[in-house]
């Protein structure tokens, strides 16, 4: 696993401690970016869609516009435009 990956993880486990779903939201954001790039494309959807889910629940335009623009890529990688 690569570092930042492994990290990752690491955070997301201690923010999940704490209940903070604006930190949990941005690290899966960052996980689904790692996975992206090692085209591990049905990871990054997963991670994607439940950053979207927290993002949009917590209020965080920003941040739903990145997980967004990543869930977006990846469909643009399996060529489903229509996504």
């Amino acid at each position: 696993m690569r570092a930042p990956n492994r990290l990752a993880d690491e955070s997301l486990a201690l923010l999940r401690e704490l209940d903070d779903k604006m930190g949990i939201a941005w690290v899966l954001s960052e996980k689904a970016c790692y996975a992206w790039d090692r085209a591990d494309y049905a990871e990054a959807v997963m991670l994607c869609d439940e950053s979207v889910a927290l993002f949009r629940d917590v209020g965080d335009q920003r941040g739903l516009a990145w997980a967004l623009l990543w869930r977006a890529g990846v469909a643009r990688e399996r060529g489903q435009f229509e996504e």
